[in-house]
């Protein structure tokens, strides 16, 4: 009976030995880096067999992708309602170095340089933080839209997420998260204006 209480690393299965290799995989990425990225390093690090990991994928790309997928998402949940359309995207943009919690959004821009010789995989980040960008966003614009501050009608994506593209800018350009008044700049100087315009 005392096996279920001291499971052996190399005789897990099913779901908890998936969720162990994609913890696995994701604190690899961090302690090194896409580029360093090995089966082993990755095995070693879940306590099992390179085998395990080849079974189930053909090459690291596989393996991080699946990992990603599996992985919370890589910011945080809808943009909160504040009241207004400035309220909002300063709440969302001052919370999204913390809404990294899978993998911290400087290693995550570490990856995404990472891969650009790795077009799958570049692509697969590039549509991950877009998708996640604009569903962030879009509701506090439908909301702004409802009390009449902007019309979203026919923004494309570009204008939706630019927010975030920004903040990765100030992070490739800094090194580090935007300051609190780099978000109020973003959001006061290019980005309330822009959507205002658009209408």
């Amino acid at each position: 009976m005392s096996h279920s209480h001291n499971p052996s690393p190399r005789r897990r299965r099913g779901a908890n030995l998936e969720e162990a290799l994609y913890e696995a995989v994701l604190e690899e990425l961090k302690a090194v880096g896409y580029r360093k990225l090995t089966f082993d390093g990755v095995a070693a690090r879940a306590g099992t067999s390179k085998a395990v990991l080849y079974r189930r994928w053909s090459n690291r790309q596989e393996m991080v992708i699946a990992a990603l997928r599996a992985a919370k998402p890589p910011l945080p949940g809808p943009a909160p309602d504040t009241g207004s359309l400035r309220g909002d995207i300063l709440a969302t943009l001052n919370h999204v170095d913390k809404g990294w919690d899978t993998l911290p959004l400087d290693i995550g821009l570490g990856l995404l340089a990472d891969t650009f010789n790795d077009p799958k995989l570049h692509e697969y980040f590039l549509r991950r933080i877009k998708q996640a960008s604009a569903a962030v966003l879009m509701p506090a614009l439908t909301r702004a839209e409802a009390r009449g501050e902007i019309a979203t009608a026919a923004l494309p994506e570009r204008v939706i997420i630019l927010p975030f593209d920004l903040v990765r800018h100030e992070i490739v350009v800094t090194g580090k998260p935007p300051t609190s008044a780099a978000i109020t700049q973003i959001v006061d100087d290019i980005y309330v204006p822009l959507l205002r315009s658009a209408g």
